[in-house]
């Protein structure tokens, strides 16, 4: 059986015209095309290169998170550790200061007893039972006398018992001289010892005297002996004086 063989379409008959016009076409679209995608490859281009990159959170791990709070703790117990420091710096210093203060002191306490002990070194002291006595030269009130005591770092004389007195009664330089002690009665009989206002216990008054009235109210050794006679306070007499420290 034989085969008829197909002949290919016969093409139709394109008008130049047309043809001209489609391929216009193309090639506009083409052009439209390739622009357009020029300009979007620039504006993404350009807002790509402008815009701030993002930083991206860092991930954080488990184990990064137990030593962030461990070392949150220890720098805690540090700061603690360093102030507990600084206070007991503090309280050191003021420990200091207090024993340079107390130095001080000390010191000054010690140029005094120094200087004491140059001003009866000075002064004629008589020294009995541990304690020191001076006899004053000068003919003096026992007002004054008081005063002159002090004034050399001891107090007017206080007698305690018979042998005291029997002893300052003998070491008198001025012999059959009356001298001023420390016994007032300014409270009229009642007598009492200047140098700590404590009543007189022992009390040696020559016969007649002792409560001689107001006008008579300060006390002194008798001149001819040892008892006490009280007598104007503003008669001038020579006087002893007593120190608890001898040198």
């Amino acid at each position: 059986m034989r085969y008829k063989q197909k002949l290919p379409p016969i093409p139709k008959k394109i008008n130049s015209q047309e043809h001209v016009s489609t391929l216009n076409e193309q090639k506009h679209l083409r052009n439209t095309t390739g622009f357009v995608m020029m300009y979007w490859c620039l504006y993404l281009n350009t807002n790509l290169k402008s815009s701030p990159k993002q930083k991206r959170k860092p991930r954080v791990s488990f184990s990064k998170t137990i030593l962030g709070e461990y070392n949150k703790t220890a720098k805690e117990d540090f700061e603690k550790s360093r102030k507990s420091v600084a206070d007991v710096q503090d309280n050191i210093n003021k420990v200091i200061n207090q024993l340079k203060t107390m130095g001080q002191k000390i010191t000054k306490l010690d140029n005094d007893f120094k200087a004491l002990g140059k001003d009866l070194r000075k002064t004629k002291w008589h020294k009995y039972n541990g304690h020191c006595y001076y006899y004053g030269s000068d003919l003096k009130d026992w007002f004054m006398a008081e005063k002159k005591c002090r004034e050399i770092s001891g107090y007017i004389a206080k007698i305690d018992d018979k042998e005291e007195n029997t002893n300052l009664a003998a070491n008198r330089p001025q012999s059959g001289k009356d001298y001023w002690i420390g016994l007032t009665d300014l409270k009229e009989g009642i007598w009492r010892w200047t140098y700590d206002q404590s009543k007189a216990v022992f009390q040696t008054w020559l016969s007649g005297y002792g409560a001689k009235g107001i006008k008579n109210n300060c006390a002194m050794i008798n001149g001819i002996k040892t008892p006490w006679v009280d007598y104007d306070c503003h008669y001038k007499a020579f006087y002893i004086c007593e120190s608890n420290f001898c040198f």
